[in-house]
């Protein structure tokens, strides 16, 4: 199997009714089709007949009806009564892969673990393990069969990982110039131009000598917070802290951030890796990267509040990453309004000098 994937991937196991926050509970849980055949076809009597009692049908396919915000064949021991009665290969395509996230390429595919999974969480953000990406079984050739696209934003990612390590810029100098590169990726893809990303530090270093503007600043970052308000909502208690931060606006652009910068680092990795060459889609780099930015600071703006980064880059991540409603709204976002042009965008980056 040829695959690339951050070096933690591998140490990933889920522990089941150990987890703090069980992704049985509270999820919507839809189900493919073949899945479906398959329950109605099963020799085991017993959860045949709770199939037919507890799986739905709408405009979007199957799904499992929820009891008390729980999966039906969730036991008392919170323990997945399908595994323990059929096996893991009986598991519908979402509880398998989750969370685990894919991108196919033809030939090989990235894979990778949402920061949402209390458990991935944990190996992604420990100083114990690696985000260096591993190409297993993934050759020279192979990259080479990629379309002209998808080779740009691959060098490109390697190019914002090699930044991001890089120990001599502050995190303010590494965002900026992946932002400022990211605008030269896009003319690359646009023009379909066969030329290398150019990383000309001196230039950077003009581009990133701007002036704060707190007014501009702090109006931005309020409409920004009102924006991460109107998408759709899965937790109440994300929902308050938004608020909370919202109320605190006048204080929070001040304060100094107590976060370890390996952890700062990791988090923009985990982003960059699951994003830039999702631009492949719709050729639109610029935006994939103000993501995977606007991700990073408003987790660290709430953790500034909340003092623990690593629980509230688990909410974010369940509630922005695992909602394709949320990340398209998100995306809207970046292409028409116009807190998200690039000089407006670039004053949310200043939030950062506060490290």
């Amino acid at each position: 199997m040829k695959k690339i994937y951050p070096d933690y991937y591998k140490n990933f196991k889920c522990i089941a009714s150990k987890c703090k926050d069980n992704c049985c509970i509270g999820w919507e849980i839809d189900m493919d089709e073949d899945t479906y055949k398959k329950y109605m076809n099963m020799d085991n009597q017993y959860l045949k007949n709770k199939m037919v009692e507890n799986i739905d049908k709408n405009e979007d396919g199957y799904f499992f009806k929820l009891k008390d915000d729980r999966c039906p064949f969730l036991d008392e021991n919170n323990l997945c009564e399908i595994i323990s009665i059929k096996g893991e290969k009986y598991l519908c395509e979402i509880c398998d892969n989750h969370p685990r996230y894919y991108k196919d390429y033809g030939n090989f595919f990235d894979v990778g673990i949402g920061l949402s999974c209390p458990e991935a969480n944990r190996i992604i953000l420990s100083d114990d393990y690696s985000d260096k990406l591993v190409y297993e079984n993934v050759s020279d050739d192979d990259v080479n069969k990629l379309s002209f696209v998808e080779k740009i934003l691959f060098n490109f990612r390697n190019i914002c990982f090699d930044i991001i390590s890089k120990e001599k810029l502050t995190l303010f100098d590494k965002i900026n110039i992946i932002l400022y590169l990211s605008y030269d990726v896009q003319d690359i893809i646009e023009n379909n131009d066969n030329v290398d990303v150019n990383v000309d530090l001196d230039e950077v270093k003009k581009y990133i000598d701007f002036k704060t503007d707190i007014s501009q600043l702090k109006f931005n970052l309020k409409e920004i917070i009102h924006i991460y308000l109107s998408l759709e909502i899965l937790d109440d208690e994300w929902e308050n802290m938004l608020k909370n931060i919202l109320s605190d606006i006048d204080n929070v652009i001040f304060c100094k951030f107590k976060v370890n910068e390996c952890k700062l680092q990791k988090v923009m990795n985990y982003f960059l890796f699951r994003y830039v060459t999702l631009a492949s889609e719709d050729n639109d780099i610029i935006s994939k990267i103000q993501l995977c930015v606007l991700s990073l600071i408003i987790i660290l703006l709430l953790s500034s509040k909340y003092n623990d980064f690593d629980e509230i880059a688990r909410i974010y991540s369940k509630e922005i990453d695992y909602s394709n409603i949320n990340i398209l709204d998100l995306q809207q976002n970046f292409l028409c309004n116009d807190i998200f042009c690039e000089q407006n965008f670039r004053q949310i980056t200043k939030l950062l000098l506060n490290l």
